[in-house]
């Protein structure tokens, strides 16, 4: 990844940065984001239709990390339905690797509720 934002500089502004800043850069950023996640909140759309079916679908992809091996990182998703089965919105929660999933769990539970409040007579399907 580094050394694709490398090459999108020197091609893209003339210019040379190095691996070391475009890695400190990202880390500050994350932090930044891992700061703020549980105060940033968005709003889901206006309900335009009833949303009678809510798909959830949980699934983890094991990473190498350089110092502990792979470790699975966690991802989910929310998807709600109309009546025809079209996708009327998605959300997505993704975790980076940590022992026992327990942030993964409490964050996609915490998106589950916020769906449940806004919709009363649903179905879920549960993916994997």
């Amino acid at each position: 990844m580094a050394t694709e934002v490398q090459s999108d500089f020197k091609s893209n502004h003339n210019r040379h940065i190095s691996r070391g800043l475009i890695q400190e850069v990202s880390e500050n950023v994350a932090e930044i984001a891992k700061l703020k996640e549980d105060v940033w909140e968005y709003n889901l759309p206006e309900k335009k239709k009833e949303t009678p079916c809510i798909s959830l679908g949980m699934d983890g992809a094991m990473m190498l990390m350089r110092k502990d091996g792979y470790r699975e990182a966690m991802v989910g998703s929310i998807a709600l339905y109309d009546k025809k089965g079209e996708r009327q919105h998605s959300i997505y929660v993704a975790e980076s690797p940590e022992y026992g999933k327990s942030k993964f769990i409490k964050n996609f539970e915490k998106e589950i509720e916020n769906i449940k409040l806004d919709n009363t007579d649903f179905s879920i399907t549960i993916t994997d």
